[in-house]
C-alpha cells in the first residue's frame, strides 16, 4: 500500500485496529450473554418448580379422595336399586325402559 509508505505512524495502535477491537469485544459479550441466558433457560425447563409440584400433588390428593367417596356412594346405591328390583321384580319390571335387563339368566 503506498499510503502506509507514504505516511509513517508513530504509534502501534491504528483506527482500524481500534473499531476492530470494539467489534471484537461486543461479539464477545455477546456470546457470553447468550450463554448465560442459554443456561438460564435450560435450567429453568429441566428444573421443576417444587412448591408448585407440592401444590398439585395435594389436588391431585383430594380428587382420589371425592373420587373414593362417589365410588362408595355409587356402589351403596346399586346395592340398593338391586335389592330394590329383586324384591320387587315384576312391579319394577313394568316400569324400566326396554334395554335393562332385570332379570339374570
Amino acid at each position: 500500500m503506498d499510503v502506509q509508505t507514504t505516511c509513517e505512524v508513530a504509534h502501534d495502535f491504528t483506527g482500524a485496529m481500534a473499531v476492530s477491537t470494539f467489534f471484537l469485544v461486543i461479539f464477545v459479550g455477546l456470546l457470553v450473554a447468550d450463554a448465560i441466558l442459554t443456561w438460564y433457560a435450560l435450567t429453568r425447563a429441566l428444573q421443576r418448580d417444587e412448591i408448585l409440584e407440592k401444590k398439585q400433588q395435594e389436588i391431585l390428593k383430594n380428587l382420589n379422595e371425592v373420587v373414593a367417596e362417589r365410588v362408595a356412594e355409587l356402589s351403596l346405591l346399586d346395592q340398593r336399586v338391586v335389592a330394590c328390583i329383586a324384591k320387587n321384580g315384576v312391579e319394577y319390571s313394568k316400569r324400566v325402559p326396554a334395554g335393562w335387563n332385570l332379570h339374570p339368566m
